[in-house]
């Protein structure tokens, strides 16, 4: 798969497609306990007031990255692409939609703490 990392954005059944062809880093950026109740499975967690701290001991700027949050009202994940891209990492893209709509879609989640 050909990840276009010039539109910005990506949908669930392509996040889908780059998570089994292990192609991805997912992040979710959430607080630890919504991230405990449930995630997209493989994804990471940064907590928004962590960023600063983990993101460049999670990512490297070569790392095909996706991030997300809640849903279409949640504006962590906007911002954390931002703040990456800002800092060198290129390959950045937002699923917008976040974890509502994958859950909603019924693919696959885990459950935890972030090993």
């Amino acid at each position: 798969m050909d990840i276009e990392f010039n539109k910005g954005r990506i949908d669930k059944d392509e996040l889908k497609q780059a998570i089994e062809e292990k192609e991805v880093k997912v992040v979710e950026v959430m607080p630890a306990s919504e991230y405990e109740n449930g995630h997209i499975k493989s994804a990471l967690n940064i907590e928004p007031s962590k960023i600063k701290d983990l993101a460049p001991k999670l990512l490297k700027k070569d790392d095909n990255i996706v991030v997300y949050c809640k849903d279409l009202t949640c504006l962590q994940s906007p911002f954390l692409v931002r703040w990456l891209r800002e800092r060198g990492y290129n390959k950045v893209l937002d699923y917008e939609e976040g974890k509502s709509d994958w859950k909603a879609a019924g693919y696959p989640m885990d459950y935890g703490k972030q090993p």
